[in-house]
């Protein structure tokens, strides 16, 4: 009984698929880190963007109050309870004070400072 050889080999063995697969899961793994990685920063950049305003709204609500009435204050972000916020004026000069509103949530905090005259106001 004479066996037939077959020469005209077609198709995968059972190794390239096993590495195959490996480099595939390797890839895959990789990519799920790296979307991962992803949405922590842009949670991290809304909340930076929701306290630059929180901040800013404050500085601009302070730089329209009369100059001989403005006063040092704190208080919570409008929606935002998370985001605690303290306002200090001090003077910086004659006519001059100086405004700092920093934002505070998690942990962190966000300073922003101006100095305004008594004829800005």
């Amino acid at each position: 009984m004479k066996l037939n050889h077959i020469t005209n080999k077609r198709g995968f063995t059972l190794i390239e698929l096993l590495i195959a697969m490996i480099i595939l899961t390797v890839g895959i793994i990789a990519i799920a880190g790296q979307i991962t990685s992803a949405i922590q920063g842009n949670f991290s950049a809304k909340r930076l963007t929701i306290a630059a305003t929180c901040a800013e709204e404050k500085m601009e609500e302070l730089k329209t109050t009369g100059y001989d009435t403005i006063a040092s204050g704190n208080g919570t972000c409008p929606d935002f309870a998370d985001f605690s916020r303290t306002w200090t004026v001090s003077a910086a000069g004659t006519d001059l004070k100086k405004i700092e509103v920093t934002v505070t949530w998690y942990g962190r905090t966000l300073t922003l400072s101006t100095l305004i005259t008594k004829s800005e106001s």
